[in-house]
C-alpha cells in the first residue's frame, strides 16, 4: 500500500539522512510518499511553480513512487493556481531515467545546458491532493 502526506521542510530535515534536502528552499512543500508503512521518497514544490528535488529510497524506483511525487507536485502546484509547473533537472546518468519520467508526464524542453535540461509543462494531471 503506497501512502503520501504533504510535509514542511522541517519535516524532511527531521527525517535525517535525506538525499538532496540542502536544494530545498524553507519555503518548499514538500511530499513524503511511503510503501507498506517504510519510507520511500520524497519530493518538493519550490516558489509555489518548480518541482524537485524528487528522490526515491533505493529498491523503490520501479514502484511507482516517483511518478506518484511529480504528480502530486504538479496537482498542488495547479490547486494554489499556478498553469504550469518547471524542472531544471541533471543531464548525467543517475537522472536519465527521471528525465524520461518527465516527459512522459507531458514536460517539454525549453532550454538546456551542458549539465541541465530545462522543462516546463503547462496544465493539471487530474486527481486531487488531500492535505
Amino acid at each position: 500500500m503506497i501512502f503520501a502526506k504533504w510535509a514542511t521542510y522541517k519535516d524532511v530535515l527531521a527525517l535525517g539522512t535525506v538525499e538532496k534536502v540542502s536544494e530545498l528552499g524553507c519555503d518548499a512543500t514538500c511530499v513524503l510518499v511511503y510503501v507498506n508503512g517504510t519510507f520511500a521518497g520524497w519530493g518538493a514544490l519550490n516558489d509555489g511553480a518548480r518541482v524537485g528535488p524528487v528522490c526515491v529510497v533505493e529498491g523503490y524506483e520501479n514502484a511507482g513512487v516517483e511518478e506518484l511525487i511529480i504528480r502530486m507536485t504538479i496537482r498542488r502546484a495547479f490547486e494554489n493556481g499556478c498553469g504550469g509547473c518547471a524542472v531544471v533537472i541533471s543531464k548525467d546518468a543517475e537522472h536519465a531515467r527521471q528525465l524520461k519520467l518527465y516527459y512522459s508526464l507531458g514536460f517539454e524542453k525549453t532550454d538546456e545546458t551542458d549539465a541541465v535540461v530545462y522543462l516546463k509543462r503547462e496544465g493539471d494531471v487530474g486527481g486531487q491532493c488531500e492535505n
